[in-house]
């Protein structure tokens, strides 16, 4: 195993350039794409809409998505219907205000 960067040669079994901080390559001149860190960890949400309507569901999750914005919704398939239960929307408490304001650009809010 060789090291891109560096051009040292290091022992199977290893995958890190322990200098370089880059994957290792089978031959030199090789170079491998390290796998992006994922990070896991607990994430605080907070309530930002509630609804009945679909439409509204699938607008917010599509300005959602493409703006990067965590969250989950609660009770999206049990029946959100007038009589029927709300939909709740929760985003991740660090981009709360972010979503509200989006909510409010689409008129949700």
């Amino acid at each position: 195993m060789f090291c891109p960067k560096c051009k040292c040669e290091y022992k199977d079994g290893l995958t890190t350039c322990p200098d370089c901080d880059v994957s290792l390559a089978d031959l030199p001149g090789e170079t491998r794409e390290k796998p992006p860190k994922v990070k896991y960890g607990h994430t605080d949400y907070e309530l930002v809409f509630t609804t009945f309507v679909y439409s509204e569901i699938a607008l917010l999750k599509s300005v959602f998505d493409s703006e990067g914005i965590v969250y989950f919704i609660q009770g999206e398939d049990l029946g959100v219907a007038p009589g029927g239960l709300q939909a709740r929307v929760f985003v991740s408490k660090e981009q709360a205000e972010e979503s509200k304001q989006l909510l409010k650009e689409f008129n949700l809010l």
